[in-house]
């Protein structure tokens, strides 16, 4: 979309400029798993796609040959899509807990209760129904891939009377699932524990109805490692923190190419001392 350098000059000639850093940094790693490369120790992705690579360009067939160029571009997939929006639902999260109080110290009840002082593990998934409710509630409310990456129709299609040709680019806008009334109820308040059942445990036919990594076959193969980090990271922090929002609670999120949250200043206090000590955290998403 060469016409946004007009529109948001800044924010396009930033993008160029990070573009170009993950261009950097994927060759490098393309270059070094190449040179060490052994097909009988695949270590990670990396491998698996070279070893996918020369396994179908030895005996190439129709839609299955994998290139050089398939490669770079799903390292870079990889190393760009979950940086940035596993981060600012991060700082939205710590912006939600940090206002409302409520939320936050129930969080900490359901940590202390079910984990303790001991180092939280993925095991404990499943476990903690509430926090897991407050991730998908942030997710929820403040998604931040407003609008899905653009698609293509492979073929003409029809969609509820709606005829789209072959090649036409199609764009979902997520956010506007996510303040559907018909499926959410109040969509504009943060409210966690509408992902609970009467049992008190996740609500699946409810999260399913939450686009946040997608649906269908494009759907966001990173899905599992975000939420597996999100987890891992609120546990972590509001275990062993008390997060305090002392700037005015904003909930108008920055559009861009993701969704987040405008800068905000939090005081934290370590919980398991009688001193509390804190510090000034800035969000700063200029």
């Amino acid at each position: 979309m060469p016409w946004l350098r007009y529109v948001i000059p800044s924010k396009a000639t930033r993008f160029v400029e990070i573009l170009q850093t993950l261009m950097v940094s994927t060759d490098a790693i393309m270059k070094e798993h190449i040179e060490t490369f052994d097909e009988k120790n695949l270590r990670d992705v990396a491998d698996g796609l070279i070893f996918a690579e020369k396994k179908y360009c030895r005996n190439p067939t129709k839609n299955q040959e994998i290139t050089k160029s398939d490669i770079f571009s799903t390292l870079q997939d990889f190393l760009g899509a979950g940086f940035d929006t596993s981060s600012s639902t991060l700082e939205w999260i710590i912006l939600y807990l940090g206002h409302y109080q409520h939320i936050q110290e129930k969080i900490q009840k359901e940590i202390d209760s079910v984990i303790g002082t001991r180092s939280v593990s993925l095991d404990d998934i499943g476990k903690l129904p509430f926090t897991e409710a407050t991730i998908l509630e942030t997710q929820r409310i403040s998604p931040v891939v407003p609008i899905g990456i653009p698609h293509a129709t492979s073929k003409d299609t029809v969609l509820r009377n709606y005829r789209i040709n072959r090649g036409t680019v199609v764009l979902c806008n997520f956010y506007g699932t996510t303040r559907d009334s018909k499926v959410w109820k109040d969509p504009e308040i943060f409210k966690p524990e509408r992902f609970l059942n009467d049992l008190g445990f996740i609500n699946s036919s409810l999260e399913n109805e939450l686009l946040t990594f997608g649906a269908g076959r494009r759907r966001c193969p990173g899905d599992f490692i975000a939420k597996m980090e999100l987890f891992l990271f609120l546990v972590n922090i509001f275990q062993k923190c008390k997060i305090k929002l002392i700037s005015e609670a904003n909930f108008e999120g920055i559009f861009g190419l993701t969704y987040s949250p405008r800068s905000y200043t939090i005081k934290v206090f370590e919980r398991w001392k009688v001193c509390c000590w804190f510090f000034f955290f800035s969000v700063d998403n200029s």
